[in-house]
């Protein structure tokens, strides 16, 4: 038997596609503000031989709205506040208004200075952030990049990427 479907219209095989993907639903609705809530660790391990560090990268994914920072707390694995934004001053890389498609990033290397010790990791950020003149878009995008590197030289010994997760929105 040689039955031949109808080829679908290109719309109903991208909608297929998107809802497939969790995409529609992703993108389905627009919030005014949030808080994004990202894991972490900063540490030394094998007698300092390793320093194991982590980045946080936070986009824009508005084509029109401005997003501002507008706080930034780190969590030890106690719940203790290991800093936090304003009160005090993040790194002058990082920016805290991204403009339409910017991004910007956070490194616990340039804020935390001293290894934690085993009983304070893993780590917790959050960030709270909005749009500008209360207008509403997709939510912040952000992802934690953990990586491993050589003390000596510097040389990555491994990466691992995870996505931060929207704990709190404001419609």
């Amino acid at each position: 038997m040689n039955a031949r479907l109808a080829p679908l219209p290109v719309g109903v095989m991208l909608s297929a596609l998107l809802l497939s993907s969790g995409l529609a639903e992703a993108n389905g609705f627009q919030v005014r503000g949030g808080t994004l809530a990202c894991g972490g660790n900063h540490f030394s391990r094998l007698s300092g031989t390793e320093q194991h560090r982590t980045s946080y990268i936070f986009r824009n994914f508005s084509g029109y709205a401005t997003v501002t920072i507008e706080r930034v707390q780190m969590f030890d694995a106690n719940g203790n506040t290991l800093f936090e934004f304003p009160g005090v001053a993040l790194p002058g890389s990082v920016k805290t208004e991204l403009g339409p498609h910017e991004t910007t990033q956070i490194n616990t290397a340039d804020i935390l200075f001293d290894d934690l010790e085993p009983a304070a990791r893993p780590i917790q950020t959050h960030v709270l952030w909005s749009y500008a003149q209360r207008r509403r878009d997709i939510a912040l995008g952000g992802s934690t990049v953990r990586t491993v590197r050589a003390s000596d030289t510097g040389t990555e010994l491994s990466r691992a990427n995870s996505e931060c997760k929207l704990i709190d929105i404001r419609r």
